[in-house]
């Protein structure tokens, strides 16, 4: 009752976010306690038996899962139009800092093996898109426009915190797919500013362990990031073009040995297309005579 309780707190508070603006420190301030994130790792019976169908899933990843609907809904309360601008940023750092330093306490516990600390790290950064996307659920393909600046200045320092968890962590797979969502909630509240940590992204996002279904993911969210900002990407492109085809390549050079690495190639082909098709579309094929190209083609001689 109380995790459904959660769900349907986000949905009252979404449609209703400007009406809100008058008592969203008061609601803020009374769920405070339970925004704090306890990872717990699934016991055998979550890790692997199977429940029936009229069971309902207590598991800890259920729970959280649930948790996550209060910080999309703080989100929405703290961004209403009826919010001061100086109130929505004390709202947004009153959430962020906390994970914030979740993140930076959980850190060397997890680079040493820590399997719950790793689990913390990801819960955090998981929390910190949703809050994002309730502060704006602006994306490339939508109208509108990012969250103000100084909102954005926030998240731009919890995405500093995510980028250096996931450049410390990234050969996990829970580490990479949180911070693969929560970029994609990011673009909404940081804008054009994530083009300066676009690097740093696709570094982590598609490190050597990445899988093929990872990279087919993360191009597709490329590609929006790149029809949004095609007027402001051509120097970074020119930057990261070079080691994102590399690592494309490694994705299709990999054997196939089943039916699932049959369809993985088919489907990394389809959007490696779709994303060169994409950049010359936005007149952006310049990068491909750029001097990076040149040091690209001899790799791959």
């Amino acid at each position: 009752m109380r995790t459904r309780s959660w769900y349907l707190f986000l949905r009252f508070v979404k449609p209703l976010r400007s009406h809100l603006g008058n008592v969203s420190a008061n609601v803020i301030q009374a769920i405070g306690d339970l925004l704090i994130i306890k990872a717990e790792l699934p016991d055998d019976r979550e890790d692997g038996e199977d429940m029936s169908s009229g069971e309902t899933d207590n598991s800890a990843d259920a729970r959280f899962d649930c948790q996550l609907n209060l910080f999309e809904a703080i989100g929405c309360l703290s961004s209403a139009s009826s919010v001061p601008l100086e109130n929505r940023v004390l709202y947004a750092q009153s959430v962020i800092n906390p994970l914030f330093s979740d993140i930076e306490a959980h850190l060397g516990p997890a680079k040493g093996g820590d399997r719950r600390a790793v689990l913390q790290i990801h819960h955090d950064i998981m929390a910190l898109g949703t809050l994002a996307k309730g502060f704006s659920d602006w994306q490339p393909s939508s109208s509108g426009t990012p969250a103000p600046s100084e909102v954005g200045d926030d998240f731009s320092r919890a995405a500093e915190a995510i980028l250096v968890a996931l450049e410390a962590l990234k050969s996990s797979m829970d580490i990479r797919s949180a911070a693969r969502f929560a970029f994609a909630r990011m673009i909404g509240v940081l804008g054009s500013r994530v083009l300066q940590q676009l690097p740093r992204w696709i570094d982590g996002l598609l490190s050597h362990r990445s899988t093929n279904d990872e990279m087919v993911t993360f191009l597709r969210l490329l590609g929006q990031v790149i029809y949004a900002f095609k007027g402001e990407i051509q120097g970074v492109l020119d930057t990261l073009f070079t080691p994102l085809l590399q690592r494309i390549y490694v994705g299709l050079a990999e054997p196939v040995t089943g039916t699932d690495d049959e369809i993985q190639l088919t489907e990394i082909r389809r959007e490696y297309l779709q994303f060169l098709l994409l950049v010359l579309n936005g007149d952006l094929g310049s990068i491909f005579i750029s001097p990076g190209m040149k040091t690209f083609a001899v790799y791959l001689d």
